[in-house]
């Protein structure tokens, strides 16, 4: 009984030491990875967010060199050609001929520049005198200044767009007097519409800009380049934001030219998009998810197209499941590794508490100042003899010798008695 007493009181020590020690270690565990989580989890959302900015830049930057630089270089390259400046100064039984030349340039300047689809030049009177499309020459009978409105709304979208932009530019001065018979030119700008829907159905920009007739010193015709976008929208709806496609575009008022209809990969950015003019990319937290958009334009001061890039929630959470993976690994490796700790020093620290009181004297024997270990020992082996010898002298006087009289008080007495 006494031993199975000492087995459920040392038990109960063990347990409790170990409940300590457990209850301890994992809290400390668990603070220290929460912090380190929400370190994490701030670090990966603010390089999430500077990912997608950078990705956006590097989209408009691409779409700024690759279309809107190149084609601003290129229709003042062919405004500015020695072979369209002849054309103006050439006779008119020797235009045909010139003509020839300007129509080469156009087709080599096609091969240099894919996404050129057509070029062709209107003179001051309106009619349309060289034309190139697909690098072959392409003649059009057609006047874009005398064109009436009802001739004017037959006419395929891309000349419709060709013939305001004419009458735009042909009302702007390009000769400006400055007094005592001096004139400036002013640097002449390109202007740019679309983009839009093409009668093939492919998304398209027409460039403009006035040629000045140095001979007249007046307005002498209209230089128009079409570019086709087909390829940039392509690449877009290649571009990928977690594995999805969340690409949004739209034109300068506001419709959309390219969506997502998939509503896990995105969500409308409409209600998120500022009126203004924005000329670098800008992050938006919506209750939806992360926006994202930026104002791409051509001509200065002007939006051309507006890219916006919208992910859901559900999708940022996929830039979490490597760091919530790694530390639910730590916590239960934590957990193990405090269980084991936990268990080894709980027992060591149990033992020397419960070993004593299972060597305890006997009640009514005297306890002996501190001695060595080995006087220890021997003086409890001689203990255990002692009261041996006092159980067999309490038998006596069932064998028939007096009682005694007193009960031993000192070791003393036991000797004697002995």
């Amino acid at each position: 009984m006494r031993a199975n007493a000492r087995a459920r009181r040392s038990l109960h020590l063990f347990l409790r030491i170990l409940l300590v020690f457990m209850s301890v270690n994992i809290a400390t565990s668990a603070i220290l990875i929460i912090v380190a989580y929400l370190f994490s989890k701030e670090t990966i959302a603010k390089h999430t967010r500077e990912s997608v900015a950078q990705q956006v830049a590097a989209i408009a930057d691409n779409f700024q060199k690759q279309y809107g630089d190149s084609l601003r270089n290129t229709i003042s390259a062919l405004a500015d050609s020695s072979a369209l400046e002849d054309y103006l100064m050439a006779p008119a039984h020797e235009k045909p001929i010139v003509a020839q030349k300007v129509e080469q340039l156009f087709v080599r300047t096609m091969r240099n520049l894919p996404s050129m689809h057509s070029a062709l030049f209107a003179e001051a009177g309106g009619e349309v005198a060289i034309s190139v499309r697909g690098r072959v020459r392409a003649p059009v009978s057609l006047n874009l200044k005398e064109s009436e409105p009802g001739a004017l709304a037959r006419l395929p979208i891309s000349e419709r767009v060709a013939a305001t932009m004419f009458g735009n530019l042909a009302s702007k001065p390009l000769v400006l007097s400055s007094g005592n018979m001096d004139y400036v030119i002013p640097p002449r700008e390109m202007k740019l519409e679309g983009p839009f829907l093409d009668e093939n159905g492919e998304l398209t920009a027409v460039a403009g800009i006035a040629k000045l007739d140095l001979e007249a010193g007046a307005f002498g015709g209209a230089l128009f380049v079409r570019q086709q976008l087909s390829d940039f929208f392509a690449h877009l709806r290649d571009v990928k934001f977690f594995g999805e496609n969340p690409v949004w575009v739209f034109d300068a008022a506001g419709r959309i030219l390219q969506r997502q209809d998939n509503g896990s990969s995105s969500f409308d950015p409409t209600a998120g998009l500022a009126p203004d003019i924005q000329g670098t990319v800008r992050i938006v937290a919506m209750k939806e998810g992360l926006l994202a958009y930026q104002d791409v334009a051509v001509e200065p001061g002007k939006r051309f197209i507006r890219l916006a890039v919208s992910i859901p929630s559900a999708l940022l959470t996929r830039d979490f499941n490597a760091a919530i993976k790694f530390f639910t690994i730590v916590l239960l490796a934590s957990l193990a590794t405090v269980l084991l700790v936990a268990l080894y020093v709980s027992r060591y620290l149990s033992r020397p508490i419960v070993e004593p009181s299972s060597h305890r004297l006997p009640r009514g024997i005297p306890r002996s100042p501190a001695q060595p270990q080995g006087r220890r020992l021997h003086d409890r082996r001689r203990d255990r003899g002692l009261v041996r010898w006092s159980v067999h002298l309490t038998v006596i006087p069932a064998c028939g010798a007096a009682p005694l009289s007193r009960a031993p008080g000192s070791w003393h007495d036991l000797l004697f008695i002995q």
